[in-house]
Formats: C-alpha cells, structure tokens, sequence
C-alpha cells in the first residue's frame, strides 16, 4: 500500500489536537469557536482524517442537532508526524535565532 504524504495548515493541526485530546470528539460549533475554519473541518472529514456523525443533544433544556467529530486512526498519524525528516520545527528555528 501506497503511503499518501498530506500536508496539513496549522489551524487543521490544532484541530486534530482538539479531537485527538477528546475521548468524545468535538461538536463541530466547538471546533468553529476555536477558531477552525469550516473548509478545514470538511477537509479533514473528506481525507479520512476525522469522522462526523450527527446526533441530539440537550442545549438549554432543547434538544438540538449537531455534528461531533472524532480523529480517525489515520488523523492521529498525521498528528504524530511534526516534521519532515531533516527540518526543524519553526518553533526551534525562531529559539535559535
């Protein structure tokens, strides 16, 4: 099997963090107050990176719809991978400079 390398914006890495940190995944309003754009959300679905699933939960004494998401086996992967091989994090870069 084929490795796909996929490149991930850093505000679609730190909504894998957010996933990756939930037992329960995350309501797609949490991820959109993060500061997660809508297209990065649906991007990470499309790629197998996280899954959606819709369902009700109560909200003020309603019940509402919403969309959770949770980080696949796939999405923690690309989680794990910081860097490329031979290249620093930019965080290192700025500290040595």
């Amino acid at each position: 099997m084929r490795m796909v390398k996929r490149i991930i914006p850093a505000n679609g890495r730190r909504a894998l963090k957010l996933l990756a940190d939930s037992t329960e995944g995350c309501t797609e309003t949490l991820l959109l107050a993060h500061g997660v754009a809508a297209e990065i959300i649906s991007a990470l679905v499309r790629t197998g990176l996280a899954r959606a699933t819709t369902g009700t939960m109560m909200a003020g004494g309603r019940l509402v719809d919403v969309t959770r998401l949770r980080i696949t086996d796939a999405g923690r992967q690309a989680w794990a991978v910081r860097t490329r091989p031979g290249r620093r994090a930019a965080s290192n870069r700025a500290s040595s400079n």
